[in-house]
């Protein structure tokens, strides 16, 4: 009888103790008339590039953010890396990157810059050696991709992002 009440017992336990607390308001900017330029923003949806269907909905769902959110200063990136491969540079790379280019390009064409530039960025890295994965991968993966970015936003240059003009 012990194991079928189990999951009784804890629904009840969850039940009072989320019946003891009350919701509170959490503390919000009210922004009016958009993002002002002071708190520029960059919405970053890190994802890796996989296939041209693939693509094409990361661009559609960047879209969809923009559209939830169109005033001020907010721009829309996607944080992009290859899948892992064996060597830094396999068949195919270039078209999905092609593929990347013409949506963010699409996006940009469709619904113009923003105050402080394109509204819509696509940042890639390149793959590099892994030895405890034993492949090229982009380093760390998600974590990497998000601490490069912030490391790219206060200046470095050593980063695996490839550069704008290759990008």
């Amino acid at each position: 009888g012990f194991v079928p009440a189990l999951p009784v017992a804890v629904a009840v336990v969850n039940d009072l103790i989320t019946r003891g607390f009350r919701a509170t308001l959490l503390p919000a900017l009210e922004l009016r008339g958009g993002v002002p330029a002071d708190l520029r923003t960059l919405v970053a949806v890190p994802a890796l590039l996989t296939s041209l269907k693939e693509i094409e909905e990361l661009i559609v769902r960047l879209e969809i953010h923009y559209l939830a959110s169109a005033q001020g200063d907010l721009h829309f990136a996607l944080l992009t890396d290859w899948r892992d491969a064996a060597s830094e540079l396999e068949d195919g790379d270039d078209e999905l990157l092609t593929a990347a280019k013409a949506g963010i390009a699409r996006l940009n064409r469709r619904y113009g810059p923003a105050p402080g530039g394109d509204r819509f960025l696509l940042l890639h890295r390149r793959r590099v050696w892994s030895e405890c994965e034993g492949c090229c991968m982009g380093w760390e993966r998600k974590r990497g991709k998000l601490s490069e970015l912030n490391r790219l936003l206060r200046g470095a240059k050593d980063t695996t992002f490839l550069a704008p003009s290759t990008v």
